[in-house]
């Protein structure tokens, strides 16, 4: 996760001043999940948008800018939404005075919107979803297809400035290693973000000679979690990595191990990006 400063990159500074728009409006849209987990990260990157708009005095090459904030959350789950998504995203394209759609956070929500921008030949940005198909083809960890199906018109308009998983995944792998870790119980939340970063530490840690004790789907839905808890101790894995974040059952597993002794030195909990941007 980066700073909503970052996203600043987006817009280029600007002498004319704030009351002067001769060459009219345009529009910058974003798409966060404002509600559940995410509230705060994705605040923290709206407040972004916002002072970067400001620090131009809200106007770039004579036009005015406007920042319109979409919530592509469900008030019934909190989490981000695939019709909310969408329709943000239609929202933006069917807007002729918009030129950028930010977000979202989350890589399937992505694999959503970023088709519909595509078609519009719209920039789209993103601070978050970092699985590896929305941009590239790694044998063995994207898609067949992938990032290609996402981009109907053959054209690159997706971009992010940060790092992807494969790189996050493999240095995980690494530090695990040098940590002292042996034998390796990997879990993921069977969704794109996380399944694809355990994926990838998994990949590499077999490479670097880690013993992998299972890849297993966590039910983070489940409030109990000590059955799977039982099978990472009967494995005898002194390190659980969970690809996921941290709505996706890390909170409930996390505390769950402490109770059941699974901690240092015992055992070690590690997790990428997504337990902390939120």
């Amino acid at each position: 996760m980066v700073s909503g400063v970052t996203l600043a990159a987006v817009i280029a500074a600007s002498p004319v001043a704030a009351h002067e728009c001769p060459m009219g409006r345009l529009r910058i849209y974003a798409s966060w999940t404002m509600q559940g987990a995410t509230l705060s990260a994705s605040t923290g990157e709206k407040n972004g948008v916002e002072m970067a708009v400001t620090e131009t005095g809200g106007v770039v090459g004579g036009y005015c800018l406007e920042v319109v904030h979409l919530d592509n959350a469900s008030p019934q789950t909190g989490q981000w939404d695939s019709e909310r998504e969408a329709a943000n995203a239609h929202r933006a394209v069917a807007d002729p005075q918009a030129i950028v759609y930010i977000g979202p956070n989350d890589s399937e929500a992505a694999r959503i919107s970023i088709p519909i921008t595509n078609r519009a030949h719209m920039a789209q940005i993103t601070a978050g979803a970092t699985y590896p198909g929305l941009t590239k083809r790694i044998i063995g960890t994207t898609a067949p297809g992938e990032p290609w199906n996402y981009r109907p018109l053959a054209l690159v308009n997706f971009f992010r400035p940060l790092s992807t998983d494969d790189v996050q995944g493999a240095a995980g792998a690494k530090w695990a290693k040098r940590l002292g870790a042996k034998k390796v119980f990997i879990l993921n939340d069977d969704e794109t973000y996380g399944k694809g970063v355990a994926n990838i530490f998994e990949a590499t840690a077999k490479t670097i000679g880690l013993a992998i004790m299972a890849n297993e789907n966590a039910d983070w839905r489940r409030a109990d979690q000590n059955p799977m808890l039982a099978r990472i101790i009967a494995s005898g894995a002194d390190l659980v990595y969970m690809g996921g974040v941290i709505q996706t059952g890390a909170e409930v597993i996390i505390r769950q191990m402490q109770q059941v002794g699974l901690v240092a030195p015992r055992a070690r909990f590690m997790g990428p990006d997504g337990f902390v941007r939120e």
